[in-house]
Parts: C-alpha cells; structure tokens; sequence
C-alpha cells in the first residue's frame, strides 16, 4: 500500500499486488493528474509475511515518508517495523528430542499492534507470544512481535519441558528488543539454572 498526504493527514492512495517480475499493479490506478501536490509526500508498508501462528503479528514493513516531485517515479525504502526473535536451546540434561518436543513462550509480552497508514501503531495488551519452529525436529524457534523492553529480573523466554517450566530472565541488564533487528536468544538449560544469550543478526539468512 502506498499513502498520500493531504492536509497534514495520510489516507490510503492505492492498495498494490504483485503479479512477478518485479511488477506491481495498483488498485486502483494512480496517475499523477488525479494527485494536486507537488511535490507529494509519500509513504508505503507492506506485509512481508503472514503471522507464523495466531499469537504472533505478520512481518510489517514501512517506509519513511518522502517526497516526490509530480511526473517522477517514487522509491521507497521498507524496513521492517517489528522486532524478530530466533530461539536455540541448549543443554547436556536434556536430550534432542526433548529440547524439540519443548514449548517456548515470551510471557506477558505487549501485542495487538498493527499497521495504520503507513505507520506501526504498537499494541498495549499483554499476553504470551509462542515461538514457531522453523523445521521439524529442529530445537529453533522464530517470533516475530513489535518492539519493547523486558525488565531486568523478568523472564525473557519461559522453556516447557516434560511439564516443568525453566525461565530465563533478564541480567544483568535489562533486555531491548528494536524495531527492525533480529536476534539470536541461546537459551542454556542445566541442572543449576537457565540462562540466555543475545546475538544480534540478519533478519534473513544470507548464503
């Protein structure tokens, strides 16, 4: 989609699919005559990817607005409005089936946020946030939720194993998750407690 700004306000200028080939077709057409502003200012977004489950919200990306001069053609850059979390587990009590059998859940976490003429308007509700794994048998597991903090002492992700909870908390500072990164959460279970590491990496695997 890509917004118009009229009078201080964004609306909706056209909603846009893409048929391949780098190719998008708008609906409905816009043609430069039927926009009275030059230049225009502009913004964009685009789901990127639908929600991995129901507890999670879909890959959001937004541009920053930008102006464009009547009879040119507009680029945008999309960055990704929400914050991407990958889960590796790791442990010598546990056995591989058991760590890729585990549930792995962001407690309390704010969601509902959504995206709003080309901005992300966050969500205030809490709620749990379920990470889905990205193959089967594998101990990794992706959510993808919007930003926020998670207070020192609070736990960061809560691992379900065999019926038992083993929370990893965050210290000795507290934990940041922001707009458009992506990190890589090792979770260490042991017989002496659980701990996490943060790693910050692409969003998307590049080879």
């Amino acid at each position: 989609r890509d917004y118009l700004k009229n009078s201080g306000t964004y609306g909706l200028l056209s909603t846009y699919t893409y048929t391949g080939n780098n190719d998008w077709v708008p609906n409905p057409p816009v043609y430069w005559e039927s926009i009275p502003f030059d230049p225009a200012q502009l913004r964009a977004s685009i789901e990127a990817a639908p929600a991995l489950n129901f507890t999670q919200l879909p890959d959001i990306l937004i541009s920053d607005e930008i102006s464009v001069s009547q009879n040119t053609g507009a680029n945008f850059t999309l960055n990704h409005a929400l914050s991407k979390a990958i889960v590796r587990l790791r442990s010598d009590n546990f056995t591989s089936d058991e760590l890729a059998g585990a549930t792995i859940t962001f407690p309390n976490y704010l969601t509902g946020g959504y995206e709003e003429n080309g901005v992300f308007i966050p969500g205030t509700q809490p709620a749990n946030i379920t990470a889905q794994r990205t193959a089967t048998g594998n101990s990794d597991a992706v959510a993808i939720f919007q930003p926020q903090q998670v207070a020192i002492g609070n736990p960061v992700v809560i691992v379900t194993i065999n019926g038992r909870d083993y929370a990893a908390n965050a210290g000795p500072a507290a934990m940041n998750f922001v707009q458009g990164e992506a990190y890589i959460l090792t979770v260490t279970l042991s017989k002496v407690g659980t701990t996490v590491s943060a790693q910050v990496t692409d969003w998307i695997t590049r080879t």
